[in-house]
């Protein structure tokens, strides 16, 4: 079996380990679970623009509402 110049298998293995770190270390951290569905709820556009059409929605009944008062 060839061995390659740069230190084959553990070589390999400590490529990847740090592969990792670097990937692991743009990511966004959570301290719970709660913490990372908080965020992901605060930051999800789909989700952003659903609240939006939300409460747009709301405030259409608020306004018929009033328009039956005295």
């Amino acid at each position: 079996m060839m061995k390659s110049k740069l230190g084959g298998k553990p070589f390999a293995a400590s490529l990847a380990v740090l592969l990792m770190a670097v990937a692991a270390s743009g990511t966004a951290r959570a301290e719970s679970l709660g913490d990372a569905i908080a965020m992901a709820y605060a930051q999800n556009p789909t989700l952003v623009r659903a609240r939006a059409q939300q409460r747009a929605a709301d405030e259409g009944y608020v306004q018929a509402r009033s328009s039956l008062g005295p």
